[in-house]
């Protein structure tokens, strides 16, 4: 924040419970002081946070009883990186004893998020506990509990709250719950309680059979104990319903499969993906792998000319077709590979440029 708004702010009393002179002659300035805020609102609405700043000091240095005043140049230290300092001026208002419900349930709310914002979650939850005890029991008091619970990685408290607002918000789907389950079976894990994990997990892809945190983490706890059939059983059956998701897992079941005297099952998996969702790149870089250690060179090339098709923003597919053409010693479809990508680099570069010329020309007409 600037050095005026610093300035300005070091002017405003430090105790805001205390009563300013203007009492005595309200009357005779109070339509000033409303335009006054008026102008400081719509100053907050164009973003220009100083001369809202600015409005909003004049209102309160003669009229004392604007609390929104109070709230708002608190929020603007906030949204300009000084959350302490509108600490201090919520906490100050907060000490007042003329606040009705509904304002001191306001000072409540903004006292928590400033604590939010410089990451004390223990003192935002207390304060958080007094907004909901001045009355206020609506979303954003769930909304900001769930928060402060998954930051503090108080996960079975969090998955309590989220069930909260679901049913608050009359939702009947329960999807969003699976990532909760997955967090609390992560802690069972993390114990070496491999079994309880594993049935939490379950939890998690019944109520998200697209979870695919949940049968990963599943397909790991099975390594652990080295159960790999059991391993690639939960992960062929993550790569069939999520394919698209199958990065990571593929790459785990290989290295089962390999474990287990199983790698040519890789080719029917990878294949199973790319049917499934056609431009997975991992499937696709996988199995091009896999025809490249057979030494079935045309192969690789034609997944991996197939992923540098479908995947124009992914270097990845290039890399291994240079890669292939240097095992292979094939220079002259390196030198062609090079011009492709060229030729790619330059279409992409002429789309830019497009794009950005048309930006400026709709920036013009609109300011004419």
């Amino acid at each position: 924040m600037d050095s005026l708004i610093l300035f300005l702010f070091a002017l405003i009393p430090a105790s805001l419970g205390v009563y300013f002179v203007y009492e005595k002659i309200r009357g005779g300035g109070k339509a000033v002081d409303q335009q006054t805020y008026i102008d400081g609102l719509r100053s907050l609405l164009n973003d220009d946070d100083r001369t809202a700043f600015a409005k909003l000091r004049q209102v309160i240095s003669t009229d004392s009883s604007n609390v929104d005043a109070y709230l708002r140049i608190g929020d603007i230290f906030k949204r300009n990186g000084k959350p302490e300092r509108a600490l201090q001026i919520h906490q100050d208002l907060g000490s007042r004893h003329d606040l009705t419900v509904q304002q001191r349930s306001d000072v409540y709310r903004a006292i928590t998020s400033d604590y939010l914002e410089m990451g004390d979650y223990s003192a935002a939850a207390r304060s958080l506990q007094q907004y909901n005890d001045s009355g206020e029991q609506g979303a954003w008091g769930l909304e900001t509990l769930l928060s402060i619970q998954e930051k503090s990685g108080e996960w079975e408290n969090a998955l309590a709250t989220a069930e909260k607002i679901l049913k608050l918000r009359g939702e009947m789907s329960r999807k969003s719950l699976a990532a909760y389950k997955v967090k609390i079976g992560e802690a069972f894990a993390d114990r070496e309680e491999y079994h309880q994990s594993r049935l939490i997990f379950k939890e998690a892809i019944s109520l998200d059979e697209t979870c695919a945190a949940a049968y990963v983490k599943i397909g790991d706890t099975y390594m652990t104990e080295n159960r790999v059939e059991d391993a690639i059983g939960i992960w062929k059956r993550m790569v069939s319903n999520v394919p698209e998701k199958s990065g990571p897992t593929l790459e785990r079941l290989e290295k089962a499969l390999f474990e287990v005297g199983k790698f040519g099952e890789i080719e029917d998996i990878c294949r199973m993906v790319i049917r499934l969702d056609p431009g997975n790149l991992e499937a696709r870089l996988k199995l091009a792998a896999y025809f490249s250690k057979k030494s079935d060179f045309e192969a690789a090339e034609e997944q991996l000319i197939h992923a540098l098709e479908n995947n124009s923003d992914s270097y990845l597919p290039a890399l291994e077709l240079a890669r292939l053409y240097l095992k292979s010693k094939k220079e002259e479809k390196i030198h062609n590979l090079i011009g492709l990508i060229e030729s790619k680099e330059r279409k992409e570069s002429q789309k830019k440029l497009e794009a950005l010329r048309g930006l400026s020309s709709s920036s013009a007409a609109s300011s004419q």
